[in-house]
């Protein structure tokens, strides 16, 4: 009789477990997340180094560095079949690309970076290959809501024979770029999403532009964006 309960018990868990994957069911899903970015063919910075007054700087190779990416939004999903399931998002995420933190004796600029916040529509295809574990693929179509290119720099002017040491000079820097930027952005999310205890997920995607981020070439070259995100969500699960 025990062993007849307890089998009972492991079958109630085990289709619970699986309800979610059901043809026909729906779930509703909030999600946060963080992650990173970078832009391929960062633009040269002297030009915007002149913008703060420090003309003649040798700032020529800054290297590129990760932009630290957050995102949120709510997902809606429809099982198609028993293994397929249909979804669409609503996000919002800030990413971009940065530039390492640079040092010389004179000149220190921290952390320079270009920010872009998308409002996003992803369509995805998920084929859950083993119980909670999906396989993601699909298109994501986007908006620009705002982009700034931001620096702080510190600096030293050159010492001027017969007069005091100059003293350290600290600059804010802050230019909204939005209108040297394409508005619209299409990309492919693919990547891994796992659902346990039914209703906790965690999803895991690279992005992969298809539009270019810039308007114009001739300076900064094909600008595209790429992330990673990985992101927690609860699962709202609500049967056919």
């Amino acid at each position: 009789m025990k062993k007849i309960i307890l089998l009972a018990a492991i079958a109630a868990v085990h289709l619970s477990a699986n309800a979610q994957f059901e043809k026909g069911s729906f779930s509703l899903q909030p999600k946060i997340g963080i992650g990173s970015g970078f832009l391929t063919n960062m633009p040269d910075l002297r030009e915007d180094l002149s913008a703060l007054g420090l003309t003649g700087v040798n700032v020529i190779d800054l290297s590129r560095s990760v932009f630290p990416a957050i995102t949120g939004g709510i997902e809606a999903e429809y099982m198609a079949t028993d293994r397929l399931g249909l979804s669409v998002a609503l996000n919002y995420t800030l990413e971009g690309g940065s530039w390492r933190s640079f040092r010389n004796p004179t000149l220190y600029l921290n952390s320079p970076s270009i920010a872009l916040g998308y409002l996003s529509l992803p369509i995805m295809a998920n084929v859950y290959v083993y119980e909670g574990l999906a396989v993601k693929a699909g298109v994501e179509l986007g908006y620009l809501t705002n982009a700034k290119m931001r620096m702080t720099a510190e600096y030293t002017p050159l010492p001027v024979p017969g007069e005091p040491m100059p003293t350290t000079i600290t600059e804010k820097y802050s230019e909204n770029i939005l209108q040297d930027c394409n508005r619209f952005r299409c990309a492919i999310p693919v990547g891994l999403s796992y659902t346990f205890n039914e209703h906790m997920t965690l999803d895991l995607r690279y992005h992969i532009d298809l539009t270019r981020v810039n308007k114009e070439t001739e300076e900064t070259g094909d600008l595209r964006n790429s992330s990673i995100l990985l992101t927690i969500g609860y699962r709202f699960n609500f049967d056919d």
